[in-house]
């Protein structure tokens, strides 16, 4: 085994601490097509350490006399290792530094999420009686608005949505983009200063709502937009989703499609000088 002493010295106490270093020495011999060669390497990286009883039990693991499995280079076997990967360094300091930065990121989690729930007081939640309905059903439920502050809002609105998701799959991963088919909307209060308040609503499905999933293509967006005519606002940007999606489904990665509906109750407070406050709610429309 290897000992290397290293001293490091501080001139304003003058104080001088000493300490060592253990490299364990493995010397080992193999044959690789007839011709012998000789290694002394354990691992690819340097195999060095303060603990000297690691080192040496890991001079005891390659006694003299041992066989032992050689990893070479097919290209260059005169490079050999009797380690593949990282040699095996003692556990517990790598482990309580994990233990530690596991601990710092907790902490670091709670802040931000403290400091986001001092800035984001507000909350509008959406209550109602069930939540699977029928095409002409009509949802009847409330909307509760929570705040620490009087918020002026332009409008306060609730609208029944229907959403095709569109999910990507590819060799680099998956991901989803959302088309709105159906959209019928209620104004509940109009401008104002908005605090904590109740209203309750009332939204009719549409009859032909599973019909306008089933008839909606998005894939007919795209191909309006490739064609160059000149859509709606809201058609062009339904364009632009869905040209992005044929595009990609042409790049040598793409799997394939996967669509789905989706269904849900929104409500917005609409403000002029800042975030509009939205809360959804899912709900499931059947036969």
């Amino acid at each position: 085994m290897e000992i290397t002493e290293e001293r490091d010295y501080d001139p304003e106490t003058d104080y001088t601490d000493t300490y060592y270093t253990y490299i364990p020495k493995i010397e080992y011999s193999y044959t690789v097509n007839g011709v012998n060669y000789s290694g002394d390497k354990i691992s690819f990286e340097i195999v060095s350490t303060t603990d000297y009883e690691w080192a040496q039990n890991k001079v005891d693991l390659y006694y003299k006399g041992k066989n032992v499995t050689v990893y070479y280079n097919p290209e260059n076997p005169s490079e050999s290792v009797l380690e593949k990967g990282f040699p095996g360094y003692p556990l517990f300091p790598t482990a309580l530094c994990i233990i530690f930065i596991i601990i710092g990121l907790g902490f670091i989690t709670y802040v931000i999420i403290s400091i986001r729930k001092e800035k984001s007081p507000e909350k509008i939640e959406i209550k109602i009686k069930k939540t699977s309905y029928k095409p002409g059903e009509v949802i009847e439920g409330n909307v509760f608005l929570s705040f620490k502050k009087q918020i002026h809002g332009k409008s306060l609105k609730v609208s029944f949505n229907g959403e095709k998701i569109v999910g990507q799959s590819s060799r680099n991963g998956y991901q989803e983009v959302n088309f709105t088919f159906c959209k019928d909307e209620v104004v509940l209060d109009v401008e104002k200063d908005y605090f904590n308040e109740s209203y309750p609503f009332r939204l009719k499905i549409p009859e032909d709502a599973l019909q306008k999933a089933k008839d909606f293509d998005w894939r007919e967006y795209g191909f309006v937009l490739n064609k160059q005519v000149k859509p709606s606002d809201r058609l062009s940007s339904l364009s632009k989703k869905a040209s992005k999606i044929l595009e990609y489904s042409q790049s040598p990665g793409f799997i394939h499609f996967n669509e789905y509906n989706q269904w849900y109750i929104e409500v917005v407070l609409e403000t002029p000088k800042r975030f509009d406050i939205k809360s959804r709610k899912n709900i499931n429309i059947h036969e």
